[in-house]
């Protein structure tokens, strides 16, 4: 039977600081062309195709598009440690209304009717692509830091020809088929955007709202007159709570 070898790792110090060490580890991987080598070793093994669906481009990335992109990364390492050649092309998604609607904030329009009156549509899907190009580069940088593995140098990005062109392809072969039809829907529909909305726009939304939180005095043991403050908006989970973390400053 194989013997298992455990081997002690020392304690973790107390200087440890994740950004440098993040940085050893990027600058090591970038230094010895680590993804380059992967994939080059893998070349011909059995091929697993991963199709990266794409975040939108009107913001840097916030946690959740990270988690996602972290999650992605784990199943393409999995599948890399199995021999497999992974093919791992990145994609991002610059069209509609995300995109449109922060360009619009940024030229101060007011509604759909000065992009042709005030700013041009062709200057106005200029500036789409150009306020999307430069998220792709913003978002890219992000995942590169946190560690993605994929192919940085080749994304898809939606707004390229090609990938409009495709989309004419499927309405023309869908025509041809006689699979296209005029009828009526009920759609949901934003009067400010003058478009049909998906459904996830509909319900997907971010709003501020006011939360009841509380501050607690946390007694400190064997100090009678000393206590930590805290501020919590969730009260319910204080009976489970071990302890307090705090800065030593």
């Amino acid at each position: 039977m194989p013997r298992l070898v455990t081997k002690a790792v020392g304690k973790l110090g107390r200087d440890y600081n994740p950004q440098d060490a993040e940085k050893r580890v990027l600058d090591h991987w970038h230094k010895t062309r680590a993804y380059q080598k992967t994939k080059r070793k893998l070349l011909n093994r059995p091929k697993f195709y991963f199709l990266d669906g794409p975040p939108y481009v009107n913001a840097a990335p916030h946690v959740g598009t990270a988690w996602n992109k972290t999650l992605k990364d784990t199943i393409i390492r999995y599948w890399r440690m199995k021999g497999y050649n992974v093919r791992d092309q990145p994609g991002y998604d610059c069209h509609g209304l995300p995109v449109e609607v922060m360009v619009e904030k940024l030229l101060k329009l007011t509604n759909k009717k000065e992009i042709e009156e005030v700013v041009g549509i062709g200057n106005f899907i200029e500036k789409c692509k150009e306020y999307a190009a430069e998220n792709v580069e913003i978002q890219t940088r992000v995942f590169k830091d946190i560690g993605v593995w994929m192919d940085w140098d080749d994304p898809y990005l939606t707004y390229n020809d090609p990938y409009i062109e495709s989309v004419w392809w499927t309405i023309k072969r869908a025509e041809e088929k006689k699979l296209l039809f005029k009828g009526l829907r009920v759609v949901h529909w934003c009067p400010r955007c003058e478009t049909a909305l998906a459904g996830y726009e509909v319900t997907d939304e971010y709003r501020i709202v006011e939360d009841p939180s509380i501050f607690v005095k946390m007694p400190v043991e064997d100090r009678p007159d000393e206590f930590i403050l805290i501020w919590t908006t969730t009260p319910w989970t204080l009976p489970s709570n071990m302890g307090v973390m705090v800065h030593p400053d």
